[in-house]
């Protein structure tokens, strides 16, 4: 009779280990503004030495307050 009441317990208790999974997490402020995360980043691919390219990204203020772009930098 014990084993079984342990072997249940321990069935119920390792359900609820499995079932556990973690609240999403929050987006951070800045990453709101671009919208959808596809958005966040673009490859240009290969691209030859001394070329100049250029892509727009799209920012919405979706607050309140002014916002200033104050540096921009490469990816890697």
């Amino acid at each position: 009779m014990k084993k079984g009441l342990l072997a249940l317990g321990l069935m119920i208790a390792c359900s609820r280990v499995v079932a556990f999974q973690p609240p999403p997490q929050p987006q951070a402020w800045a990453e709101k503004l671009f919208g959808p995360p596809a958005n966040l980043f673009h490859d240009f691919g290969t691209v030859p030495r001394g070329a100049q390219l250029q892509h727009d990204f799209v920012i919405t203020n979706i607050y309140a307050v002014p916002i200033e772009i104050t540096s921009v930098r490469r990816g890697g």
